[in-house]
C-alpha cells in the first residue's frame, strides 16, 4: 500500500472513528438517560413500596396495641419461639367477641328475668298495700264501733247504778 492510501485509509479511519465515537456517545447519552429515567423509576417504585409496607407495620403495630388489653401480652406478640400473625390476632378478637356476646346475651336474659321478677313482686306489694290499707280501714272502724259500745256501755252502767240506786232505796224505803 502506497503512502497517499496509507493516508487516505488513514483519514478516513479517523472519520469512521470520529462518526463511531459520536454515535457511540449519542447512544451512551441516550443510554444514561433511560438509566437515570429508570433509576428515577425505580426509587419512586421503592418509595411507594416502602411507604406501603411502613403503613402495614404501623397498622399491624396499631392492632396489637389495641387488642394487647383485651387478649394479653403473649397472644398478641408471642414470644422468642412464636409470633402470631394478624390474622390469628384477628381471630383471638373474634372468638373473644363472640363469647362476650353470648355473656351479655345470658346476662340480658337474667336482667329481663329480673326485671320481670321485681314487677311481679311490685305487683304484689302493691296488692299488699291496698289489703293493708282495708284492714287498716277495718280496724278503724271497729275501733270506732269499739268506742261507741263503750260509750253505751259506760251510760248503761250509769243507769244500772241508777236503778240500782233507786232500788236500794226503794228497798230501804220498805224496810223502814
Amino acid at each position: 500500500m502506497s503512502d497517499y492510501e496509507k493516508a487516505s485509509f488513514e483519514k478516513a479511519y479517523q472519520k469512521f472513528e470520529k462518526a463511531y465515537q459520536q454515535e457511540r456517545t449519542k447512544e451512551l447519552t441516550t443510554l444514561r438517560a433511560e438509566l437515570e429515567r429508570v433509576r428515577e423509576q425505580r426509587k419512586a417504585l421503592h418509595d411507594k413500596y416502602y411507604q406501603l409496607i411502613q403503613d402495614d407495620t404501623d397498622d399491624d403495630t396499631t392492632i396489637r396495641d389495641l387488642a394487647r388489653p383485651i387478649l394479653g401480652e403473649h397472644a398478641t406478640d408471642g414470644d422468642s419461639d412464636y409470633v402470631p400473625s394478624m390474622v390469628n390476632v384477628v381471630e383471638e378478637l373474634a372468638k373473644k367477641f363472640k363469647r362476650i356476646r353470648a355473656m351479655s346475651e345470658k346476662r340480658r336474659k337474667a336482667l329481663n328475668q329480673a326485671a320481670n321478677d321485681l314487677w311481679l313482686a311490685n305487683k304484689s306489694i302493691d296488692a299488699l298495700k291496698a289489703k293493708v290499707e282495708r284492714v287498716r280501714t277495718e280496724c278503724d272502724e271497729l275501733k270506732e264501733k269499739e268506742r261507741k259500745v263503750q260509750i253505751k256501755k259506760n251510760a248503761l252502767v250509769v243507769v244500772l247504778r241508777k236503778c240500782a240506786d233507786a232500788l236500794t232505796a226503794a228497798l230501804k224505803g220498805e224496810k223502814s
